[in-house]
């Protein structure tokens, strides 16, 4: 399904653990370059959410963001490769302020490498006192 909003994602909202959905919206990040539906990483630590995808032309630009509000606003975010390729990420929590995220370059690399760093959120996520 097509909306307005292109190229940003679109996003649904449950209030009931997903037994219900509202009518799609418009989200704050930018589709994943044309690949169409992709799921992205995110994961809530300590009543922070952290999301991970590609912000970057041919799904180039990793970046980590975090939201204290559910997933209203995402205020603050931090590069994890650069220019590089990435994409199909993972996030796991590792303590209160911590992350690890995982991701592939798509096999730019000519070998599917994978990618993981562990962060100390706190550095940039400053939308709570940790």
């Amino acid at each position: 399904q097509s909306f307005p909003w292109k190229p940003y994602r679109t996003q649904y909202w449950s209030d009931d653990d997903g037994a219900t959905w509202g009518a799609p919206e418009q989200a704050p990040f930018k589709d994943d370059g044309g690949f169409g539906g992709v799921e992205a990483a995110l994961a809530n630590v300590d009543g922070v959410l952290y999301f991970a995808e590609p912000t970057g032309e041919d799904r180039t630009s990793m970046k980590a963001w975090c939201s204290i509000d559910g997933g209203v606003s995402w205020p603050y975010n931090t590069s994890l490769n650069g220019n590089g390729h990435g994409g199909y990420s993972a996030i796991v929590g590792t303590g209160k302020t911590h992350i690890v995220v995982v991701w592939e370059d798509g096999g730019k690399s000519g070998n599917d490498n994978m990618y993981s760093v562990r962060m100390d959120t706190s550095s940039w996520c400053k939308c709570k006192q940790h």
